[in-house]
Order: structure tokens, then C-alpha cells, then sequence
């Protein structure tokens, strides 16, 4: 019987460090060791500051940069869209370009995606789908700016432009980009969008551990989205 009193009293020595082990390690954050990365929510709060200029969720995953820094990178982004995709470098009026930029906003917010759940295909690398729905605002705003065009010429060989040369172009590029903003919102106004589609991500981690998209992804992403492909083909 003194045996088996021994052998219970260990036990229950064993049992008490081992439960205060227990409490000791989540109290100090150990189950954080047990949690996998969201991969899902990470690849959502890149999408949603892209297109939305959502920086909240970001901040919470992304720890190197602040909520004002991801915000300039969410405005810089649609500027940067705004001079490559549609002013193309032309020389315009700060407050026209300042349209085209807010309209390009509402428009990145009203892409359709939805964030599926991720993938572990490796310890330092997840898949995740993404489900969206290619918009037909730009590819419909292309046809119609060639049109506008044709028709501003068709003016110009009539005589409906006064002045010199240089003073016809003027007026002819300050009607044509006007016209083009209530084009392109216009455009948005009548937005449809195509069958889902869907595009796998790729979430990485690096020797760091700090979790990352490829740009380039991100970039194609946003070029499918919003029908670009088919105009550059």
C-alpha cells in the first residue's frame, strides 16, 4: 500500500507541473506557436486596401508598415493606374486629373471578389483561391473613346474649332478629356459583370517570417478584374 501511495503522490506532483506549465504557456502567448497563419484574411486585407482602400485588416497583418503608409500605398496605386491606364501621361488640369482619380476610386470599389479558403502546400507557402467577376467598364469605355475621337475630328474637318493650329488641338484635348471622364463614368454607371472566374494566389513566407503576395499576382489580378486584358489583346 506504501508503494502505491508513493506512486499516486508523484503523479499528482507531475499532474500539478504539468498544469501549471499549461497556464504558464498561454498565458505568456505559446498557443500563438499552435495557430496557423491566415492565409485567407491576409491575401482578403491585401484585395480590400487595393481595391477599397481598406487599411484596418491590413495593419493587424502586415506589422512593418502603419495604417497612414498603407493608405499611400492604396492612393498612389490608383493615381498610378489613373496616368498608365487612362490619361496616359497627358497634360491636363489638376482638378479634371483629381476626377479621373476619385471616379477611378469608385470604381476599384466596385469589384466583385470573394476570398475562398487557403491552402497549406508547403510550411512556408499557401494557395488561396480568389472567385471574381470581370467588370466591362473599361473594354466598353475604350470602344467608346475611339468613337469619340472619330467624332471630334469629324468637328475639327468641319470648321466647328476657331483659332490657330495650336489653339484648335487645345480645345480639341480639353473637350476630348472632358468628354472622356463623363464617358468613362458613364461607363461605370452601366457596369455589368462577367461569369465568376477564379485565380490562385500564392502566400509566401520569407526567411524572416514575414508572410507576402507577389506583385505580379497582384497586378494580373487587377488587370483581369477589370477587363484590361482584352483591351491590350
Amino acid at each position: 500500500m506504501k508503494s502505491k501511495k508513493k506512486i499516486m503522490v508523484i503523479a499528482g506532483s507531475i499532474a500539478a507541473v504539468l498544469l501549471l506549465a499549461v497556464v504558464l504557456f498561454f498565458a505568456l502567448g505559446g498557443a500563438e506557436l499552435f495557430r496557423d497563419f491566415d492565409a485567407s484574411g491576409y491575401t482578403r486585407a491585401v484585395l480590400d486596401q487595393t481595391f477599397q482602400g481598406k487599411v484596418e485588416e491590413a495593419a493587424g497583418m502586415i506589422e512593418e508598415q502603419t495604417k497612414e503608409e498603407l493608405y499611400a500605398q492604396y492612393e498612389e496605386g490608383v493615381e498610378s493606374f489613373v496616368e498608365n491606364n487612362i490619361t496616359s501621361g497627358i497634360e491636363m488640369e489638376e482638378s479634371l486629373k483629381e476626377k479621373y482619380i476619385a471616379l477611378a476610386k469608385t470604381i476599384f470599389a466596385s469589384m466583385k471578389y470573394e476570398v475562398k479558403e487557403a491552402e497549406k502546400i508547403s510550411r512556408r507557402e499557401y494557395q488561396v483561391p480568389v472567385e471574381y467577376k470581370t467588370a466591362d467598364i473599361f473594354p466598353n469605355f475604350v470602344a467608346s473613346v475611339s468613337e469619340e475621337y472619330a467624332r471630334l475630328n469629324e468637328k475639327a474637318e468641319k470648321g466647328e474649332y476657331q483659332g490657330a493650329v495650336e489653339e484648335i488641338n487645345a480645345q480639341m484635348q480639353t473637350e476630348f478629356l472632358n468628354n472622356c471622364y463623363e464617358l468613362l463614368n458613364t461607363k461605370y454607371q452601366e457596369a455589368s459583370y462577367r461569369e465568376p472566374e477564379t485565380m490562385i494566389f500564392t502566400v509566401k513566407e520569407d526567411e524572416n517570417g514575414l508572410f507576402s503576395l507577389d506583385e505580379t499576382q497582384i497586378y494580373e489580378f487587377i488587370t483581369k478584374i477589370m477587363g484590361l486584358d482584352e483591351i491590350q489583346d
